[in-house]
């Protein structure tokens, strides 16, 4: 497979995008964000247009991939609220 990466940015451009890839005979792999905000533009925005053509890139160890997003945020979170609370401690 030989992919040719696109952008869907500018939004407003979005729809000649599409016109394009409906265009040709080439499959959609969609390198998508996996929250609902990124599953949602997939659907909406080409699986409704492309049907069969479109398929969403889910790698094969997605579990881990989110498991360790999960921790690298508490790790992030459990930071800023140790350090809000060393900046408004009163001496």
């Amino acid at each position: 497979m030989r992919p040719l990466f696109v952008s869907r940015y500018p939004q407003n451009q979005s729809k000649d995008l599409i016109k394009w890839l409906q265009s040709i005979p080439n499959n959609y792999l969609h390198f998508g964000d996996f929250d609902f905000a990124g599953i949602g533009i997939y659907l909406n925005e080409y699986k409704k247009y492309l049907t069969d053509k479109a398929m969403f890139l889910i790698p094969e160890n997605i579990e881990k991939f989110i498991a360790n997003l999960e921790i690298q945020h508490y790790t992030i979170i459990k930071k800023k609220l140790l350090n809000k609370k060393k900046s408004t401690k009163i001496n």
